[in-house]
């Protein structure tokens, strides 16, 4: 068995140099987008702070600086941060192909993580100094091990798995909102098992002690931000101005976010934009980051409470964009979408028809599916409602590909409900 797995990682290998020989032609040694920002926040820890001094600046969680700091301290050229890129989301096809193959056969796996190796969607952030590979290997590493920790309930795995979630929630600040409503639905549920006695629902404890340690490990960043900002459990202040966009109650506007530098030029926007936004815009910068963020958020529940409709509107948009980079504000459409929109309608459709099987099924499932789909669920879901960039689907697309594979391979398109009375279909752990 072993060395069928030595086989299949090393047809696996030519994926390492495709992603390797991408980064070192497509890297340009020139900061672009968020890029100089993550630059900034690593030398700011380099020298004792995260935020500037005197301000709440938050704009993302410390875990992709922290990840930064040796490639800055040794001043270490900025293709080797790419070339890590290419090494991560290698590491992370090697972890799902690992991940399936404790539940289907090696052959189909390595088929399925060549749909994963092939996603060139994915590809877009590698050669940039962006969260998006350093976010796919640590999703692919969480799912590599809490499948170990649900399997044999080794206590290593769960410290392992809530360490790296915790880290995840770092880098990827929503992750942080996703484990708190995971942690109030599981709550709930142990609640009610607890007060009625519903032995058919299982008991979430495994993911609770998961989601506890991840949230310690996000202790010390989030005591930081109580005490800059007074406000607990603030993961960071860009959440206004994505709500501020998502709600926007113009016919013309999508809910897409929009750099609010255009605004100090007109002639950088098209269409109403600038008539539209300019004014308050302008306004709410005036303030500090923290007010910002609390004048994005009233102003955006605001629009949603006088335009339930259009927000409704607006998050179907959403869903459009995450999936196919559509519709969109003020940007212009490439022929290059078309890929994008053939790639993901495949995976869409698989998706749709293994959420159906899931929903139906969902008592008699793993334990560990049902927790990774909750998490995949609500992060989609929380996606869905501020603007969304196509790149946050990107990093999910491992969880999604195991979560499919898992539905509709080891159920064989057949729903269990069909077959409750085989034994084989108990609420047992594998």
């Amino acid at each position: 068995m072993k060395n069928d797995k030595l086989t299949y990682f090393l047809k696996l290998s030519p994926f390492l140099i495709l992603y390797l020989t991408f980064v070192l032609v497509a890297h340009r040694d020139e900061f672009v987008g968020d890029e100089a920002r993550y630059i900034q926040y690593t030398n700011n820890l380099l020298n004792g702070f995260y935020s500037p001094t005197g301000e709440a600046y938050l704009w993302n969680g410390p875990g992709y600086p922290i990840f930064l700091m040796p490639f800055i301290y040794f001043n270490l050229p900025m293709q080797s941060i790419t070339i890590a890129n290419a090494i991560m989301h290698f590491a992370s096809v090697v972890l799902l192909y690992c991940t399936l193959t404790n539940l289907i056969k090696e052959k189909i796996a390595f088929f399925i993580s060549i749909f994963w190796g092939g996603y060139f969607i994915a590809f877009q952030e590698m050669p940039f100094i962006l969260t998006e590979s350093l976010t796919i290997f640590l999703g692919a590493l969480f799912l590599f091990l809490t499948q170990i920790y649900f399997l044999h309930l080794r206590k290593g795995y769960l410290y392992l798995s809530g360490v790296v979630l915790g880290y995840l929630i770092l880098t990827k600040i929503i992750f942080g909102y996703v484990i708190i409503v995971l942690a109030f639905l599981y709550l709930i549920v142990f609640m009610l098992n607890f007060i009625f006695k519903f032995n058919t629902i299982q008991r979430p404890i495994k993911e609770l002690k998961i989601l506890i340690i991840a949230q310690i490990v996000c202790l010390p960043y989030l005591i930081y931000t109580y005490q800059i900002t007074s406000k607990p459990l603030y993961y960071g202040n860009s959440g206004g101005m994505n709500l501020y966009w998502m709600s926007t109650p113009f016919e013309d506007e999508y809910g897409d976010w929009i750099n609010d530098d255009f605004f100090k030029d007109k002639s950088l926007l098209s269409g109403n934009l600038y008539k539209n936004h300019a004014t308050e815009i302008n306004q709410v910068k005036q303030n500090n980051w923290i007010v910002q963020d609390s004048l994005y958020k009233h102003i955006g529940l605001t629009n949603i409470k006088n335009n339930p409709l259009k927000y409704a509107k607006n998050i179907i948009y959403n869903v459009g964009r995450l999936w196919f980079n559509f519709p969109l504000t003020a940007y212009p459409h490439s022929g290059n979408g078309v890929f994008r929109l053939f790639l993901n309608s495949i995976l869409l459709t698989f998706f749709l028809i293994s959420l159906v099987y899931w929903a139906l099924n969902f008592q008699k499932l793993n334990p560990h599916l049902n927790f990774i789909s909750l998490m995949l669920l609500t992060y989609l879901g929380l996606s869905s409602l501020v603007s969304a960039l196509p790149r946050q689907l990107s990093v999910a697309v491992p969880w999604i590909i195991f979560f499919c594979s898992i539905i509709l391979i080891e159920l064989h398109l057949k729903p269990i409900i069909a077959s409750s009375n085989n034994p084989h279909n108990s609420n047992n752990e594998r």
